[in-house]
């Protein structure tokens, strides 16, 4: 039994170190200027590019928080749209859930541009959208709009890739803690035997 559960733990940590390696992570943290207050963040996930270079194939998941809520978009979807500086340069990363799809689905898309280029007028970098694709400008500065839909703008958007967990981390780990479980099974026999 002993053997089991400690061959158990010991597939899990390597297990898990070995999926830790196969992905990139960054983190993105951004100033909020419309339709949200104080900073954005978000964790972008890939399994190879970086944010301004990857394409739909490498694209895992990316998880948004602003003061409007947290919203997560994964490569589940069969219509989605994801890139990283591929078609154009210029647009630096564009995620949107069913931009290949009907426009009668949800709404959900972020669009980065790269850092000093514009695209929202005054000084919008980055735009997240949730909601339904039908929402509408009430104004010509689109400082207003329907409420069927989350709009948030901002600038200042950084990202910057989380440092990895060594992969021999986990193994070292799991050595500390069958060594752990020998010395407490060697304990529990000697007290059983006196």
């Amino acid at each position: 039994m002993f053997q089991k559960i400690l061959g158990a733990v010991v597939g899990l940590f390597i297990g898990l170190s070995a999926g830790a390696a196969t992905a990139a992570t960054y983190n993105w943290n951004a100033t909020c200027t419309l339709g949200c207050t104080g900073n954005a963040s978000g964790i972008l996930m890939l399994t190879d590019g970086s944010p301004f270079g990857f394409n739909i194939s490498q694209f895992i998941s990316w998880e948004y928080t602003s003061s409007s809520g947290t919203f997560f978009l994964d490569n589940s979807s069969p219509y989605l749209n994801a890139q990283g500086g591929v078609v154009n340069p210029q647009t630096g990363m564009s995620l949107e859930e069913n931009g290949l799809g009907p426009n009668t689905l949800p709404l959900f898309q972020f669009a980065h541009a790269l850092p000093g280029v514009v695209i929202l007028s005054p000084d919008g970098q980055w735009q997240l959208l949730v909601g339904s694709y039908g929402w509408t400008c009430l104004n010509p500065g689109c400082t207003e709009w329907t409420d069927d839909v989350i709009r948030n703008v901002g600038n200042n958007g950084v990202f910057s890739e989380a440092i990895p967990l060594p992969a021999a981390f986990p193994l070292f780990a799991t050595a500390l803690a069958g060594m752990g479980l020998l010395g407490w099974r060697r304990k529990r026999m000697a007290t059983a035997s006196v």
